[in-house]
């Protein structure tokens, strides 16, 4: 059979075994057992291409068969500067396909690795786009069911650098930009770690530009246990292991909101390990004209505040410093009682006499 056009051909007819089209072997250390190049300059050509019709075939694989050193199955370059080294293109319109699929069996290996040498610019280590409406990006699977498994671990060294940058471009519907689960008693769904020891570093962040969109979403499914849907932490001194920025200037916003489902649960805690730290601090802004605090019932009615001034309101009636008294008021402002520094009660007004129920 001759192919027009192709350099090589190699065709093995056998439809059973494990046949081989065209092999290649080098006794090098240096050596390539094949090596492809297209050399056209212009054109979507291919250095080497590889085609299976089986349904459990492989297109093109890369075997290295040294059980130790910095070994690579299959390794793809490119000298452009818009090129890929290696693409995958998984071009079925359904079905659970793979783009591109990395395995490792030791104990110490990585599945895929993605490294962007370059140290400047926004680049890349694995960059994973899906256009499906029920597509992801990214995944990453860690299939053990114990011990400190990672789904996807990123890790950047630049000053400026993003470990993971998940983003969501839709600027409408419950996007997610990075998503993860674990479904091991010890497992972590994303983890962030910024291990400078200095700066505005950041163990997670997440952004999203939709109308219902989340940043970061946490969800712990187990229904036992000390899970946690978020869980942050921070070693700096003048760190925040939670941070939430809502920075709408309009709009009923939230930094962070806490919802508990649990007959006895917590929406929001604040505990603190050391005897003179602050477990919750309310801080308003500069010339603050709202509350601080709010109490409210489930129609979002103030039952109790802490306004402005620090003045404590239950209901209608305000208690607020008066020099050195405290002077209670009405809901129109007007003082009905002062209680002074001497522990003395002054009423205004007659006191009646009424039974107490």
């Amino acid at each position: 059979m001759i192919k027009i056009g192709v350099g090589v051909y190699g065709y093995a007819n056998a439809t059973s075994g494990n046949n081989v089209g065209v092999e290649g072997q080098s006794e090098s250390p240096d050596g390539r057992g094949v090596l492809g190049i297209a050399k056209a300059t212009t054109g979507s050509n291919t250095g080497v291409e590889g085609i299976s019709d089986s349904p459990d075939g492989v297109a093109v694989r890369g075997y290295a068969r040294a059980t130790s050193g910095f070994t690579t199955g299959v390794r793809g370059q490119s000298a452009s500067t818009e090129g890929r080294g290696v693409t995958g293109y998984a071009d079925a319109t359904s079905g659970h396909t793979e783009g591109v699929t990395g395995e490792s069996e030791s104990t110490e290996g990585v599945g895929v690795v993605g490294n962007a040498n370059a140290t400047s610019g926004a680049t890349k280590g694995v960059n994973g786009v899906s256009w499906s409406t029920g597509g992801t990006g990214v995944a990453g699977y860690a299939g053990a069911t114990s011990g400190a498994t990672r789904g996807v671990n990123g890790v950047s060294e630049s000053t400026e650098g993003v470990g993971v940058d998940g983003w969501a471009f839709a600027t409408s519907g419950a996007t997610t930009g990075v998503s993860g689960t674990s479904d091991s008693t010890e497992g972590t769904g994303v983890l962030g770690n910024a291990s400078a020891t200095s700066g505005a570093t950041r163990g997670v962040t997440g952004g999203s530009a939709s109308t219902e969109g989340t940043g970061v979403d946490g969800s712990a499914r187990a229904t036992s246990g000390a899970t946690r849907g978020v869980s942050g932490m921070s070693a700096s001194t003048e760190g925040i292991g939670v941070l939430g920025s809502a920075n709408a200037a309009t709009g009923l916003t939230i930094g962070v909101a806490g919802w508990s489902g649990s007959t006895q649960g917590i929406a929001v805690r604040g505990e603190v390990g050391a005897v003179s730290a602050i477990p919750i601090v309310a801080r308003g802004a500069a010339g603050q004209t709202a509350n601080l605090q709010e109490w409210q019932n489930d129609a979002g009615k103030p039952l109790a505040v802490i306004d402005k001034d620090g003045n404590l309101g239950i209901g209608s009636l305000r208690i607020a410093k008066d020099g050195n008294n405290f002077a209670f008021l009405n809901a129109d402002g007007t003082k009905i009682a002062v209680l002074d520094s001497g522990g003395n009660l002054l009423l205004k007004g007659k006191v009646n006499e009424k039974a107490w129920k």
